[in-house]
């Protein structure tokens, strides 16, 4: 099965480095060749694109507990008070899920 593909966009006062550091202290890896911010079960890449906001791109594997897959990251993000929008698109462009925070 083709893996789903994951973009957010946050918004948050924290640096690349601060918010790196933040969701490590959260059980999140940083992979130091990739850059990937890894969680068990998918790693996206961490993108500073403003004063402000971050854009993260993935790919999580197709399950029928999205909900589930997608707790920790919009959990540790919305503890954070990240203001973000994630959206999960099947491998052609149709969104399967939006979550705005």
């Amino acid at each position: 099965m083709d893996p789903l593909k994951v973009f957010a966009t946050l918004e948050t006062s924290l640096s690349k480095a601060a918010l790196q550091e933040y969701l490590c202290k959260r059980g999140w890896s940083v992979d130091i060749d990739t850059q990937n911010i890894l969680y068990t079960a998918f790693a996206v890449q961490l993108e500073h694109s403003g004063d402000e906001l971050f854009t993260l791109r993935g790919e999580i594997p197709r399950t029928d507990d999205l909900e589930d897959l997608l707790a920790p990251l919009i959990s540790t993000l919305y503890h954070e008070q990240c203001h973000i929008n994630l959206d999960v698109f099947e491998e052609d462009g149709r969104l399967i899920k939006r979550v705005q925070i």
